[in-house]
């Protein structure tokens, strides 16, 4: 997350999707900790922490984290989910995308070998044009 936007986006009165995002994410990353202060990241944290309690929350800036904590997470529990949302299976069932009007996900496979570099350099232009609107990425 965004920690200079965060805040913006648990506060609109469409916030559930960023609430969802939350909620069953599997580790949070407090990004961009750099532009705001001690103060405003305690108060993110702890309105993060009413969303999901149990994930591990990591500051960073720049993006720049350690992948060996995200990896091999086994972490999405579909019993949990349910525990959580009792209409989560039906939702998906429904509407397999499950966004609100204005959020699209999208996923690319690739197959070969990946260029880190390049990979970086795209991540990074995606993030400046649209780092405002990203909520997880």
């Amino acid at each position: 997350m965004d920690a200079k936007h965060v805040l913006r986006h648990l506060d609109d009165p469409h916030a559930l999707e960023t609430q969802e995002q939350i909620a069953f994410a599997d580790v949070l990353l407090l990004n961009k900790c750099d532009l705001v202060s001690e103060e405003q990241l305690a108060l993110i944290e702890g309105r993060l922490r009413e969303l999901n309690a149990l994930a591990p929350l990591q500051r960073c800036q720049h993006a720049d984290v350690s992948l060996s904590p995200l990896l091999d997470l086994g972490g999405f529990d579909l019993k949990r989910a349910v525990e959580r949302v009792p209409e989560f299976l039906e939702t998906f069932t429904e509407n397999p995308r499950r966004h609100a009007d204005d959020v699209s996900s999208l996923c690319f496979t690739l197959q070969g070998e990946l260029d880190s570099a390049r990979f970086v350099r795209w991540i990074s232009l995606l993030n400046i044009s649209l780092g405002n609107s990203l909520f997880r990425m």
